[in-house]
């Protein structure tokens, strides 16, 4: 099932804008499961099952990681241009972009629908 965008993807706007993008990081482990994370998000981590379930998890808890640092009156970062994947143990590394409204993020109960684009996968060996 290829990944569509359902909106133009863009730049963070830090300025109050109407979108947010951040680099998912997708790594398929030896057991078959996915590992999850934003890497301009310290500390964002998910998984799932699948791939697609993997991806409804990051689509639920990027809003809310950027929701809670907002509750807490820390700086919300943005997105970085370059990302290194460490493969660890891993056997294949995807890379997403996911693109929300700032509204999105300022509504941490809300279930979002996936909104990523494939930008690329890596295969160790």
């Amino acid at each position: 099932m290829p990944l569509a965008p359902r909106r133009r993807l863009g730049d963070n706007d830090g300025g109050g804008g109407s979108a947010m993008t951040y680099t998912v990081v997708l790594l398929r482990e030896n057991d078959g499961r996915y590992s999850v994370s934003v890497p301009a998000l310290k500390g964002c981590h998910t998984c799932g099952d699948t791939l697609p379930e993997a991806l409804r998890m990051a689509d639920e808890v990027i809003p809310l990681f950027v929701a809670s640092l907002r509750e807490r009156g820390l700086a919300v970062p943005v997105d970085k241009s370059d990302v290194t994947v460490n493969m660890e143990d891993a056997s294949e590394a995807f890379l997403c972009k996911l693109r929300m409204s700032e509204q999105e993020a300022t509504l941490p109960h809300a279930i979002f629908r996936s909104r990523y684009t494939g930008i690329g996968a890596v295969t160790e060996g």
